[in-house]
């Protein structure tokens, strides 16, 4: 391999990753435009929840009501919530395939970072709670991604998590507690579970 031709892949490489960066701090704007961040009254320091939604996002006709509720909810507690709505930040509506669990983990330490510099989140006590598909990148982010260590949370909890083929989960190690839910029951039932379990 001659010298010539090693510059010209050295260069490749410097535009092929400057573009990458733009892209993602491009990205990360557009995200942060959606984060719709709740806080309760006054100065905090206060324990933050992120929600991470299921395919068909926090809009949906059927879901909004449970999202809406659930994000209330969680105020009422004392907590910070911040809605991670990775398909507004990509102009779908639709999670598969044009928002495969590892974009959707970026997101999530995306956001993570973003509560970890508010002066009113309480550090050590940032939590995220997802479902379905939302659920499924949960994992993916607690366990990282090419372009992401693993999200910086104390605590997580999965609502009927999406852990089929499609979500390429595999196993990981996690010191982060993980609370996750199966089944029929409507999760509204268990919140009184969700805030004790979550760091505060």
């Amino acid at each position: 391999m001659n010298q010539s031709f090693c510059v010209i892949l050295l260069i490749l490489f410097v535009i092929v990753t400057a573009t990458q960066a733009g892209e993602n701090a491009n990205h990360e704007k557009i995200l942060e435009k959606y984060y719709s961040l709740e806080k309760p009254d006054g100065d905090g320091p206060f324990p933050a929840v992120m929600l991470v939604p299921w395919c068909f996002g926090f809009d949906e006709e059927h879901a909004k009501p449970h999202y809406d509720n659930v994000q209330k909810k969680l105020g009422e507690l004392g907590f910070v919530t911040l809605r991670v709505n990775y398909l507004a930040a990509r102009n779908i509506t639709f999670c598969y395939p044009d928002a495969p669990t590892n974009l959707i983990a970026n997101d999530i330490c995306t956001a993570a970072e973003y509560l970890r510099k508010q002066v009113f989140v309480k550090k050590g006590a940032i939590n995220v709670v997802g479902w379905s598909w939302g659920g499924a990148s949960v994992f993916r982010a607690l366990r990282g991604t090419d372009s992401k260590n693993p999200a910086q949370v104390d605590a997580a909890i999965a609502f009927y998590p999406d852990c089929q083929r499609r979500a390429k989960l595999i196993p990981w190690d996690s010191d982060v507690p993980i609370l996750v839910f199966g089944g029929d029951i409507d999760e509204s039932h268990h919140l009184q579970t969700v805030s004790v379990f979550l760091n505060v």
